[in-house]
């Protein structure tokens, strides 16, 4: 469970170094069933495990209401996936007419960002392992609105596609990195209800984004 701060997290740690370097570092034996000869293991003592996990449990307890605007905030990526979806819908109108589309251009617009998707939600967790996972999301948030910007300055299909299509690999890094991040940060009797929240702002971002497009 993280704590709320780096200070906390050195203070914690500080503790949990504590109770190792008391332990002396005992050896272990452990017996090897087909010789004679053991294997000598040097490590924390055997209640070194349960120790640190009350140390990181009461510090979740104290500090808990910090996870759940940090959870709240990753969430809202699912929203914006699934605003994305409500909006379109009412812009395409609009953009059919602005650049005298044909069905198949328009089919194309609309499709295209589910297709480049599934290669954002592909390479989203190599990407969450090399620049970590807040890093993830910010990757994801500022490609969307790089192409959403892109979006809005296009003066032809072609550059419309393009940006379209560059929003598309963000919304499809939010399918993976916000409910890693979640599930990874919530402790184990809250991951279930923290996790749930990536699913019920997706499932709110298309009627919200419905009710938008309609001003």
């Amino acid at each position: 469970i993280p704590p709320p701060s780096r200070d906390n997290f050195r203070n914690i740690m500080g503790e949990v170094d504590q109770q190792l370097l008391s332990g002396d570092a005992r050896v272990i034996r452990i017996e090897d069933s087909g010789s004679d000869e053991g294997e000598d293991y040097v490590g924390p003592p055997p209640d070194f495990r349960a120790n640190t996990a009350a140390i990181f449990k009461t510090n979740y307890k104290q500090n808990g209401w910090y996870l759940w605007p940090v959870v709240i905030t990753a969430a809202f990526g699912r929203f914006i996936q699934g605003f994305d979806l409500g909006i379109v819908s009412g812009v395409l109108v609009p953009i059919e007419n602005e650049f005298s589309l044909s069905q198949m251009q328009v089919q194309s617009f609309v499709s295209s960002v589910m297709i480049v998707g599934a290669l954002g939600s592909t390479i989203a967790g190599y990407l969450a392992d090399m620049i970590g996972r807040k890093g993830g999301l910010v990757f994801a948030l500022v490609t969307i609105s790089f192409g959403s910007a892109v979006m809005v300055l296009s003066t032809t299909f072609e550059m419309l596609m393009a940006a379209r299509c560059i929003v598309g690999i963000g919304l499809g890094s939010l399918i993976v990195i916000p409910a890693m991040y979640c599930a990874e940060i919530a402790p184990a009797e809250s991951r279930g209800t923290m996790t749930m929240l990536n699913a019920n702002l997706y499932v709110a971002g298309p009627p919200i984004g419905y009710v938008v497009s309609l001003f």
